[in-house]
């Protein structure tokens, strides 16, 4: 924070913003530290392994820190709850979470989404609008499929990045933000970088902090923990007692290769529960699941 503020000293000096200015962008800072209470409900990472233990551990290492993450996994491993436990557990916890999905935006709007415009910026601007940046001030920013934001909008964040401060499209006055970036990607980030499609300046921003979400095939020991919560959870939701799910049924389960992962796991479960009209979940309550090769 105070490095922050040493740039709106700086700034003022350089005749770059005015005093009210400064004022504005000083305030700013302050209040994005009051709130004490987290903004999302408690979020956990499931299971029970020594992996997950571990990975835990290193999440809420990262989560004490300022700096921006980067989240890599194929799609369904839980990337965006990832980037929840991060928020949860820092010191930006009592600000806003706020999502944003980069691939189903147009990439005309995307500037406009994140970093806000002025009035007549461009045409169908009637009115001012804030971006994700200002209306998160004080929390986290998650960009999910940050590789398919332009190279402009790239070029926008990396110096949002290194300067603490954004102006809004069509606009020149500095605006602060006490925001931490999360970016999810399904791919290898670097390889982006490689083909000249990301900017390699904000990678390297991004990289300080880079986790990787495993796919599900790769942690099949927290698989019995993961069909637990996953009954439990859509149980509660029918009004129903969590039936047990048989020895069979769960050697079926532990035996198929989860090309999409957890998010495949969950609709299986929760199929099985809404359809099961017995104590007991057996392989009849399963759709046909191929075991892998082994």
């Amino acid at each position: 924070m105070y490095a922050a503020q040493r740039k709106v000293l700086t700034l003022l000096h350089d005749h770059k913003v005015t005093i009210d200015e400064a004022e504005e962008l000083l305030s700013a800072m302050e209040t994005s530290q009051r709130s004490p209470a987290p903004s999302i409900p408690k979020v956990e990472l499931i299971g029970t392994s020594k992996w997950t233990e571990q990975f835990r551990t290193n999440l809420h290492k990262i989560a004490g820190t300022q700096s921006p993450v980067l989240i890599q996994g194929e799609t369904g491993t839980g990337k965006e709850l990832v980037a929840r436990i991060i928020h949860y557990n820092s010191k930006y916890a009592s600000g806003p979470f706020v999502v944003f999905h980069t691939a189903s935006t147009h990439s005309t709007l995307i500037n406009s989404e994140i970093f806000g415009h002025e009035q007549g910026a461009f045409t169908g601007a009637a009115n001012q609008k804030k971006g994700m940046l200002e209306i998160a001030n004080g929390g986290t920013v998650c960009l999910d499929e940050i590789d398919a934001l332009p190279l402009e909008t790239q070029n926008r964040l990396h110096d949002f990045l290194v300067n603490g401060y954004f102006s809004r499209v069509g606009g020149t006055k500095p605006i602060y933000a006490n925001v931490r970036i999360i970016g999810t990607t399904h791919g290898d980030l670097k390889q982006f970088v490689d083909q000249k499609k990301f900017r390699s300046d904000l990678y390297y921003r991004l990289s300080v902090c880079i986790v990787q979400s495993p796919p599900l095939r790769e942690r099949l020991d927290d698989l019995p923990a993961l069909v637990q919560h996953f009954v439990e959870q859509q149980a509660e939701l029918d009004s129903k007692n969590p039936p047990q799910v048989s020895d069979a049924a769960m050697n079926l389960l532990c035996k198929y290769d989860w090309p999409e992962n957890v998010r495949e796991l969950y609709g299986v479960i929760s199929r099985a529960v809404v359809l099961c009209d017995d104590d007991e979940i057996t392989p009849d309550y399963l759709p046909a699941l191929t075991p892998s090769q082994p």
